[in-house]
């Protein structure tokens, strides 16, 4: 039922992502990590040196006075700064694009959301499943994403109130209402309203913001694991060359 390539988020993983303090994204930074490494290495150059002359009999004091004494040129200071301006904006221009491409991709609008919002709000939003759906997946509840992309195509060819398929029940009366609220679902006016006492009823189905919040999740996946749909997509293809060859 859950696609085994895609990996199961539990809730206690969301909450741990959620909490990283201010330092570790510091460090996943892709540019503050790059000053932070060549930080360090800066400082085991300084600490080694002052191992070396404390081997040749120089005391600390003398050392770091002679540290504080180096006589550094105006110029130099200026060529290295240009070099590091220069640097970063190579970076910047050859180097960021994917980044800046991924942040205005999670910007755009998905109904009254933007598109990186509302993925992580269905993503942190966990349903209950019913008994039969925990022995198939093993898993007391799932987060809405995952059931969105899991149910879509049930929702797109319609759900009414008295589907047969207990999966049909609970998307008609647990799923389908919450989709409803995020605006990737809607209710329409049933296809077939003989109901006792002539009430009519509603089924829910799949909204245009439902398939366009669809569509941007396929492309952002596929731009996240670039390397692995490339993989899968050559392995795929070398069978299909095989079974074409054979005939």
């Amino acid at each position: 039922m859950i696609d085994q390539k895609q990996p199961q988020i539990t809730k206690e993983e969301t909450a741990k992502a959620k909490s990283k303090n201010f330092f570790v994204k510091i460090w996943t930074d892709s540019v503050f990590s790059k000053v932070i490494a060549s930080s360090i290495l800066l400082l085991l150059s300084i600490l080694t040196a002052f191992i070396v002359k404390l081997f040749e009999g120089i005391s600390i004091g003398d050392l770091f006075n002679q540290f504080l004494q180096i006589d550094i040129k105006l110029y130099l200071i200026i060529l290295i700064a240009i070099i590091l301006i220069i640097g970063y904006y190579v970076y910047l221009k050859f180097f960021n694009k994917r980044n800046l491409y991924k942040e205005e991709f999670l910007k755009q609008k998905v109904g009254n959301y933007r598109f990186g919002d509302l993925n992580n709000i269905l993503l942190t939003t966990y349903v209950e499943l019913p008994h039969s759906f925990r022995h198939k997946v093993g898993l007391k509840e799932l987060d809405l994403l995952t059931l969105f992309k899991l149910f879509i195509s049930q929702l797109n060819t319609v759900i009414g109130f008295d589907h047969p398929t207990e999966e049909g029940g609970f998307i008609y009366y647990n799923l389908g209402p919450k989709l409803i609220s995020y605006g990737l679902c809607e209710n329409i006016p049933s296809l077939n309203n003989n109901t006792a006492g002539n009430i009519n009823t509603y089924d829910i189905t799949t909204s245009k913001v439902g398939y366009e919040f669809f569509a941007l999740l396929e492309i952002y996946e596929r731009m996240e694991n670039e390397q692995f749909y490339e993989n899968e997509f050559y392995e795929k293809q070398k069978i299909k060359d095989e079974v074409l060859n054979k005939e």
